[in-house]
């Protein structure tokens, strides 16, 4: 069934803003390679196009000498002075700063590829006056095409879908429009070559060269070739190329990089050429099929149309920025307009790189997780060596961040957490989880889990009587090291992801028919790792992020204000009052799973108070923390609908920021956070909305569990794990009906929404009844690969005299 319009067709809403003069509130448009991010509201429209695989790959740490994790725990611990206020330890250079000097410069980063801008001049003279006042923006998200509505004209712009072209069609321009395209030279001072703009037969070139590195030792080259369909001539100026254009035309732009073909000037004007023949309708009927099929894929309808929206909205962010064959989008997505990226706009493992994906598979959309799992599999060489000579263990182990480059030998003990490394794996394990595709799990996924068990097995530290210790560890992006490392073993992250992992691996292993001896490791392990970390505030027993010693450490107050000092990183900031940034003390609830609504009372009555006392600063907490929620069945929806609205951009897209709680520091920080860019991790947007309808983890279907119950919500071919696509309809908390169709021949659990004398349920080919058992609340019924179930209450019929 569809959610359909009176056609027939699927509805998806639209998306509508005025235009803005800054680019992080620009337009967004992509093919999950190539973005182009659309602004500017007076004098211009500007184009801003960049591509994922496009940067400086440039790698500083390649320079610092190679120390273990260990070491440098233990040179922080005990050999490094302590500040005497905050306790701190002060690094000093034996084994910590670089044996030769780093080459200045901000790289590695992303970089843009180009931009095209648009306005219009005064007749008579060349400077111009009149403005062209572009005044509203409406992005189609059923064909990812953007309409700009100007006084003067009109643009439609797509990026299409299935190759890396833009098409800029103008609408009714005057005699006076003026499109240029140019690259501007990189600002950082960096050694970076100026770009070449050239002009062969009305066929204008950009073309960026990237200094040589391990990965492209002779260099990286990005070619742009232009056309202008209409009667123009392009004129290569100083610095830029440009056409003046009257009445309907289209810019038709073709960008190739050295990784999509070693020759990518020739590739580019060959995938232009192309183009032109196939002509702009036929490319824009196939890019219109393509994200037709896209959008067939799952959809919802809920009564709050603006959650509603937002959820269509970060699907179709995730669509335009990963796609199955291009490099995995960095921090910032390929919507990158200056040289310089915040955090060199890589893939973070401490959880940005992770929740970018987090949505994908939930949503019905695995290809989008493709990108991803290709990234930690180019890492797997690394990985093993960063394992053995930094943290002295067997298996794979990554750095806190990656980048898109061969990443051997590079690397330092000081950018590191030993929980990034099963989060990172996680993914293997949650793929295989919703499609059962045993295939990917003995080709791909259990190779890899295994991996990252063996690095857990080998790096806890036996303590005697069976027990074990992640020792040391640090909690990502809290406590700074201080002397003596009182908050650095047994942290909540290590421990839940290691159930994790150690679980998916044994079950992984079963799977595939490995006997190997070192499952029995994982299962000693496991059966030794200590419990969840807690301590005692006002409410009672909550879990923290770490042991800590001395414990009266955990009683301080709240962490008192700092000037210009973030709430996470103050000093002082330690156990059950401490500020998070990333919410580690509720990890074991999600994304790891170990404790939900179905866990033992006393562990889950602590996770709630948890969950009711934790004080996060509002940068990296807000999809971990509602997702928990509703995995812990508490309704957070009008919450969730409040603290976005503040992160909301115009386009869409959902910023960080500080929570406006601490001491007025949103005001001071709000526009930096913004003007770093286009955050793709709160692309996982859609995994809140999800989880509150359909949850499927630990083997048990579950509609509408933490859905607030006036509402009326309707989902279809959601995914759900075991290998089901499940649909459902809530009407103010009681659920009309729900369809399952099966992926595999197995078994659906599903906790009955209503009594077991009141369900019917049937297979829809055959309209044939089903013969199902009960256990306690759930209802368990055995599935045929490609069939479809439909479950709803038997409605007794009263009569009326």
């Amino acid at each position: 069934m569809l959610h359909s319009s009176e056609n027939g067709r699927l509805m998806i809403p639209a998306w509508e803003q005025e235009a803005s003069d800054f680019w992080y509130e620009g337009v967004l448009l992509g093919n999950g390679d190539l973005g182009v991010v659309v602004f500017g509201a007076n004098d211009r429209i500007t184009f801003s196009v960049g591509k994922n695989d496009f940067w400086d790959r440039r790698y500083y740490l390649k320079y610092y000498k190679l120390i273990t994790f260990r070491r440098f725990m233990e040179m922080a611990k005990n050999e490094w002075p302590a500040d005497p206020v905050t306790g701190d330890a002060i690094p000093q250079k034996s084994g910590f700063e670089c044996y030769k000097p780093i080459p200045l410069g901000d790289f590695p980063n992303p970089k843009p590829v180009c931009k095209v801008m648009l306005w219009e001049t005064d007749k008579t003279t060349e400077s111009g006056g009149r403005q062209l006042r572009p005044i509203r923006h409406y992005l189609s998200l059923e064909n990812a095409e953007l309409t700009t509505t100007s006084s003067v004209f009109t643009v439609v712009t797509r990026v299409q879908k299935n190759e890396n072209l833009i098409f800029i069609r103008l609408v009714g321009s005057g005699e006076n429009t003026v499109v240029s395209l140019r690259r501007n030279p990189d600002s950082t001072n960096t050694g970076i070559d100026p770009p070449v703009h050239k002009v062969e037969d009305r066929i204008g070139f950009v073309i960026q060269d990237m200094p040589p590195e391990d990965t492209y030792p002779d260099g990286f080259r990005c070619a742009v070739a232009v056309s202008l369909i209409g009667d123009a001539t392009p004129e290569l100026l100083a610095g830029e190329i440009s056409w003046r254009v009257e009445g309907d035309s289209t810019l038709v732009i073709a960008v190739v990089t050295a990784r999509d073909n070693r020759d990518p000037e020739t590739a580019a004007k060959a995938l232009l050429l192309s183009a032109l023949q196939w002509g702009d309708a036929a490319l824009r009927e196939e890019h219109l099929r393509l994200w037709q099929k896209f959008w067939d894929a799952s959809w919802v309808k809920i009564d709050d149309r603006e959650t509603e929206r937002l959820w269509y909205i970060h699907n179709y962010l995730l669509a335009s920025a990963a796609r199955p064959g291009a490099i995995a989008p960095g921090l910032f997505g390929p919507w990158i307009v200056e040289d310089k990226s915040a955090w060199h706009g890589g893939y973070v493992m401490d959880y940005n790189f992770e929740q970018t994906f987090a949505a994908a598979l939930s949503c019905n959309h695995p290809e989008l997780l493709e990108p991803y799992l290709e990234t930690i599999e180019s890492m797997l060489t690394a990985a093993r060596q960063f394992a053995r000579e930094v943290y002295e263990a067997k298996g794979i182990a990554f750095p806190h961040e990656i980048f898109p480059i061969d990443m051997r030998g590079q690397g330092h003990a000081s950018a590191t957490y030993v929980c990034e490394t099963p989060w990172a794996v996680q993914q293997f394990w949650e793929y295989y989880e919703y499609t059962m595709d045993e295939a990917f799990l003995k080709e791909r996924g259990y190779p890899v889990i295994a991996e990252c068990a063996d690095f857990l097995a080998s790096y806890a530290t036996p303590k005697g009587n069976g027990k074990y210790a992640f020792e040391p560890t640090r909690s990502p992006e809290h406590h700074r090291l201080m002397r003596g490392l009182p908050f650095n073993r047994n942290g909540s992250p290590e421990l839940a992801f290691a159930r994790y992992i150690f679980k998916a691996a044994i079950r992984g292993a079963a799977i595939v028919g490995d006997n190997s001896p070192r499952a029995s490791k994982w299962k000693k392990v496991l059966n030794g790792l200590p419990d969840y970390p807690r301590f005692r505030n006002q409410l009672g027993e909550v879990f923290v992020d770490c042991e800590a010693t001395p414990p009266e450490m955990h009683f301080a107050p709240p962490v008192p204000f700092v000037a210009n000092a973030r709430p996470s990183k103050r000093p002082g900031n330690h156990g059950p009052w401490m500020t998070y940034n990333c919410p580690t003390s509720i990890l074991q609830i999600w994304p790891t799973g170990q404790i939900d609504m179905d866990s033992p009372l006393d562990e889950l009555l602590t996770a709630i108070r948890t969950w009711l006392t934790l004080k996060c600063e509002g940068s990296n907490d807000l999809i971990i923390r509602h997702v928990a929620a509703a995995r812990l069945g508490i309704l957070t929806l009008e919450q969730f609908k409040r603290e976005i609205t503040p992160r909301l951009m115009p386009n869409g897209s959902i910023t960080c920021m500080m929570n406006p709680l601490f001491e007025g520091a949103a005001l001071s920080t709000i526009y930096m956070y913004r003007a770093n860019g286009i955050y793709l991790e709160n692309c996982a947007y859609p995994l809140v909305i999800n989880e509150m309808m359909l949850q499927s983890h630990n083997g048990v279907i579950k509609l509408f569990p933490s859905m607030d119950f006036y509402r009326r919500a309707e989902f279809h071919d959601l995914r759900a794990r075991g290998g089901f696509f499940v649909s459902a309809a809530m009407d103010r908390g009681f659920v009309l009906w729900a369809e399952i169709k099966s992926t595999v021949n197995g078994t659906c659990r599903l906790r009955l929404p209503w009594p077991p004398y009141a369900v019917s349920i049937k297979d829809m080919g055959s309209e044939a009844p089903i013969n199902a058992t009960f256990d306690g609340n759930d209802i368990l019924f055995e599935t045929v690969k490609g069939a479809l179930y439909r479950l709803e209450p038997k409605i007794k019929k009263v009569k009326t005299a």
